[in-house]
């Protein structure tokens, strides 16, 4: 394809009459993203960054909740330790 697209219409006329090659190609092209850009690594910065960027449009959360008796208690956790214990509960897994 042309860098300009002047020539996408003839392009995807010839695609449309040719569905395996087109199958191919994004086929190809899911493999090619899926490998090289979609890895945990990457996916963990994506999250990140999104969240990140949330929070400046969004209100900012308290992070802990103030309990009756003056202590505070931690009311989540940070992305990444999610994503490593794959729970919320740390009192529990901690003793598992």
């Amino acid at each position: 394809m042309k860098r300009d697209f002047s020539d996408l219409s003839d392009k995807m006329d010839w695609l449309l009459a040719h569905p395996n090659e087109a199958a191919n190609i994004a086929r190809n092209n899911v493999n090619q993203f899926r490998d090289k850009y979609l890895t945990p690594a990457a996916e963990a910065c994506y999250w990140r960054r999104l969240i990140e960027e949330w929070a400046t449009v969004g209100f900012e959360p308290s992070f802990y909740e103030l309990r009756p008796d003056g202590t505070r208690k931690w009311r989540g956790i940070p992305y990444e330790s999610f994503s490593l214990m794959r729970g919320l509960d740390w009192d529990k897994q901690a003793a598992g």
